[in-house]
């Protein structure tokens, strides 16, 4: 981390974001967001002399500086051009995260928030830019759907054999990598319809049928049955699921950057 005095392009854009909040338009976004983001932009490479912002859109302040409030809801590293594309809607968000372009730490109800809308149009910003890419929300992939079912799925047989695998040597290798607590709504057709909940904790190693009793879990976790056992068999990658809307998270980026098949015992084992 750390700070630099040099010029930024994304200097004149958050600049002109401190007028754009005092318009009609700026409060409608202020109105609809109300999250503090705390932004670390770099000139050439992440992690180094970052320029730190926050981006208040609770009181509708933005302001050089780590935010003084006490913990931002969430917080993005980017560079400095990479900032400004995803802001004038040039780079999509959740390719510019895949990528590593977009790192984030927080909360997801609060990323799911950060997109071009929040920013003054290109033909607003003082500077050039170019392009009319279509803005693009992680809002649609980013739900959290309750619900519960009795009926039986292909996902019950395979979580049934976690509990064992957690008891392994193996298993205990992950508890002690991960520790955190998953909650998993799985539907047998459709996200939303009929979900049986579990809760997968990897701070205990225990694996049990119904919601997390324990307080909040670190994550939230909804997909079909088919791709349920298709993500923890390694054979859908969880990032594409994400971004195709077949993987919903609600909760931290944290814990959920490590749900992936390694969490899960190999195909061989069950």
């Amino acid at each position: 981390m750390g700070d630099s005095d040099q010029q930024l392009k994304s200097d004149a854009l958050l600049e002109q974001m401190k007028t754009h909040l005092t318009t009609d338009a700026g409060k409608e976004i202020i109105d609809k967001v109300g999250f503090v983001y705390q932004l670390h932009i770099a000139p050439k490479k992440i992690g180094f002399n970052e320029v730190i912002y926050t981006v208040d859109l609770k009181k509708g302040e933005v302001k050089k500086g780590a935010y003084e409030g006490g913990k931002p809801d969430a917080t993005f590293s980017f560079k400095d051009e990479d900032f400004v594309k995803i802001a004038t809607g040039k780079m999509n968000p959740q390719i510019a995260f895949m990528r590593g372009a977009l790192k984030i730490k927080g909360s997801f109800s609060a990323a799911q928030k950060f997109t071009p809308d929040i920013f003054p149009k290109p033909s607003k910003i003082i500077f050039p830019f170019s392009g009319n890419s279509p803005q693009t929300s992680l809002q649609h992939i980013i739900e959290h759907n309750m619900g519960d079912s009795d009926q039986q799925l292909k996902s019950d047989a395979w979580l049934e054999l976690m509990k064992t695998y957690l008891t392994t040597d193996a298993g205990k290798g992950i508890i002690d990598k991960v520790g955190f607590v998953y909650q998993l709504h799985i539907a047998p057709k459709k996200i939303g319809f009929n979900e049986v909940i579990y809760t997968v904790d990897l701070k205990k190693g225990e694996v049990k049928k119904g919601a997390y009793e324990g307080g909040k879990p670190d994550a939230m976790i909804s997909l079909k049955d088919e791709d349920f056992v298709k993500i923890a068999t390694g054979k859908m990658n969880p990032q594409i699921a994400f971004m195709r809307g077949a993987l919903k998270v609600k909760g931290s980026f944290s814990a959920a950057q490590k749900f992936t098949p390694e969490l899960f015992p190999k195909p061989s084992k069950m």
